[in-house]
């Protein structure tokens, strides 16, 4: 289960704003003032809300269809609470809390829940009343399907888990034992630093976690080259204050932990929220865990939030240059001081590229807003996992959505690198190979090279033994395509073609819903028209020449660069041939995807399109249909699956 979205209406910096969350890490970035920290408290008081106002009834309620022992959130009449008891936000006086002081009209919380297939949806109105409090009441109540609530959440009232963690600096000396209750709601209240060692005593009760724990803190201090040793002194039954002193490393001497430095004691507060026992959601605020914390450390506490986000939701909130970097685009959001807006992650809309060089990631606007920073896209490419060489700034879209949607990549960091086109890849390569080579931070930029490009005029067999040739030559994994483009590998599979269209024609048309037997007819006419072009080109003896005279310029460019791969030793007549054989052979529905260019699989398309009213540019349309077919297990194309586990 997990928080899908929020809306936020008349709080704080925000008039109204929606937000459609991961369901992993949120990581929230942005310049100070710009309204990072009030998504953490909008997620809290809607949380706040849901458990004042949550109540188990003591009868049934035939109205409601409800029976005795089911769970409601609030009543008919709304419940009052003073501002002092409101403990998620931070608010000097009640007024401070509605947008610009505005109090005649309400703030309105509404969350959308997500479980497998089944969606909830939760809203909460908190309007000012006398004497410092709030009225806070379910939106629309009456109307409210409260079945439908009981049935979504199985385990009430124990079903949502929210930590709130804020910067730490410095722990008190002393510490008493608490009980459960108040542990909960100092954590529930941005003060769980104040049960540190409560926490701390409560998790050791359970070996296992606490193993666990100790292991992933060894890891993100000190990678795991010293140990961590914690030693309780204190009974809870008998005593009235607990003590844990710390010890990191063999040769280390046992001190209290309210000596250790900011940094340490933000790390232990971080993941002590990650162990708290799991319920059916499970929420983690934090707000700037990156303070006081080395940019090393930095990484791998990243990478702990993000081995944990399988059932548990974190969102966290940062301006730290080095955090940002370390993260997926999919986990980031970058908040601008706008009092309506709707936030998406910085991945559903990727800049433009450009022709040759490092393709422009999404962190550049992020990091211009927040510090003026400049060079971002090289200091990328030093710190991601892989760089990726490709042909043109297309070839770097089509590859960063296949990766988007295999959830498994999405913590991976990946720089794309334009050639501006195939031959600056023969008559260049090895130029960049040396370069790339001598730049390096732990690892070289060559080292995490991977050179993807299509296979163009190449029969299959040539393009094997080229691939071959290349890797050896330049020691780096290389792909290079079945197809004649990337474009073309959805000519791969016919039927999964066609639904694909289907699908994209249902998506385009607002009167007419298209038939797939219909849509069948047209994509095998319009494939036809294209086969039927290829073999009248092959059967004119000038039109063959300009194919073959572009097959010589390839083996020229590559024997004559400092590559001297060569890949044919028949002379131009053989050559032509041969090639008039492999291309006949390859004209038909099943194996077209080897011969059809960019402009032949515009054709196709604009042609099945054109008969519902729907146009389709390649340039610009065929990212829109690449992210709807990879949204879907069943329509991904199984060519694609050389170049993901290449990544």
């Amino acid at each position: 289960m997990y928080l899908q979205t929020i809306q936020i209406q008349n709080f704080k910096s925000y008039e109204n704003v929606t937000f459609h969350f991961n369901p992993h890490i949120n990581i929230f970035t942005g310049a100070n003032n710009t309204g990072k920290t009030t998504v953490l408290e909008a997620i809290a008081l809607w949380n706040e809300c849901f458990d004042k106002l949550l109540t188990q009834i003591g009868k049934a309620d035939h109205r409601k269809n409800l029976k005795k022992g089911d769970f409601i959130l609030g009543g008919s009449q709304p419940k009052y609470i003073s501002h002092t008891e409101i403990v998620s936000v931070r608010s000097p006086t009640y007024k401070d809390i509605f947008h610009n002081l505005k109090i005649t009209e309400s703030i309105t919380l509404t969350a959308t829940l997500l479980d497998s297939n089944e969606k909830i949806t939760i809203g909460f109105h908190i309007r000012p009343a006398r004497g410092n409090q709030y009225e806070i009441s379910l939106e629309n109540y009456n109307l409210y399907n409260f079945n439908h609530f009981n049935a979504f959440f199985t385990k009430l009232p124990e079903s949502i888990n929210l930590t709130y963690a804020s910067p730490v600096s410095t722990l008190k000396d002393i510490e008493d034992f608490e009980t459960l209750p108040k542990i909960k709601l100092l954590i529930h209240s941005r003060a769980s630093i104040a049960v540190l060692r409560n926490r701390l005593y409560q998790l050791k009760k359970n070996p296992t976690l606490y193993l666990t724990f100790i292991h992933n803190l060894q890891y993100i201090v000190n990678n795991s080259d010293k140990a961590i040793l914690f030693d309780f002194e204190g009974d809870e039954t008998k005593d009235t204050q607990l003590i844990i002193k710390i010890q990191m490393g063999a040769k280390d001497i046992p001190k209290d932990i309210s000596l250790l430095g900011s940094g340490t004691l933000q790390i232990l507060e971080i993941l002590l929220g990650l162990y708290e026992r799991p319920k059916e959601l499970n929420l983690i605020l934090l707000d700037e865990p990156d303070s006081h914390i080395h940019r090393d450390i930095q990484k791998r506490l990243l990478e702990i939030l993000i081995r944990f986000s399988d059932n548990t939701q974190v969102f966290v909130t940062t301006h730290n240059e080095a955090f940002i970097r370390s993260a997926a685009p999919e986990y980031l959001f970058h908040i601008e001081a706008k009092p309506k807006h709707e936030y998406f992650n910085i991945s559903s809309k990727l800049p433009l590229g450009i022709k040759k060089g490092f393709q422009p990631t999404p962190y550049l606007h992020i990091i211009n807003s927040i510090s003026g920073g400049n060079g971002l896209d090289f200091i990328n490419a030093l710190e991601s996992d892989k760089m990726i060489l490709v042909e043109g700034e297309d070839d770097a879209k089509h590859i960063s959505i296949l990766l988007k949607s295999k959830t498994k990549y999405q913590h991976l960091k990946y720089v794309y690198w334009s050639f501006e086109g195939i031959t600056n890849i023969y008559t260049k390569i090895l130029v960049y190979k040396d370069i790339f080579s001598a730049i390096r931070n732990q690892t070289s930029l060559w080292q995490k090279s991977v050179l993807i490009f299509d296979k163009d005029f190449l029969s299959i067999a040539q393009k094997d033994v080229f691939q071959t040739k290349l890797h050896q030559k330049l020691t780096i994994p290389v792909h290079i395509g079945r197809s004649y483009t990337f474009e073309s590998s959805i000519l791969t599979d016919i039927p999964k073609f066609k639904h694909c269209i289907y699908r994209y024609l249902v998506s385009k048309s607002s009167s007419t819903i298209p038939d797939e037997d219909e849509i069948a007819t047209y994509a095998a006419i319009e494939i036809q028209k294209i086969i039927v072009e290829k073999r009248e080109i092959l059967d004119n003896d000038a039109r063959l020449d300009a194919w073959v005279r572009t097959l010589n310029g390839m083996r020229k460019k590559l024997y004559d660069s400092e590559l001297q791969i060569k890949l044919w030793s028949k002379d131009e007549f053989d050559l032509r041939t041969e090639f008039k054989s492999y291309a006949k052979s390859t004209l038909s529905m099943d194996t077209i995807h080897q011969l059809a260019n960019k402009e032949d699989v515009e054709m196709i398309i604009q042609g099945i399109c054109q008969n519902y009213g729907v146009t389709f540019n390649l340039a610009d349309d065929f990212a829109v249909l690449l992210n709807m077919i990879v949204r879907e297990k069943v329509d991904w194309f199984p060519v694609w699956d050389d170049i993901v586990k290449l990544l």
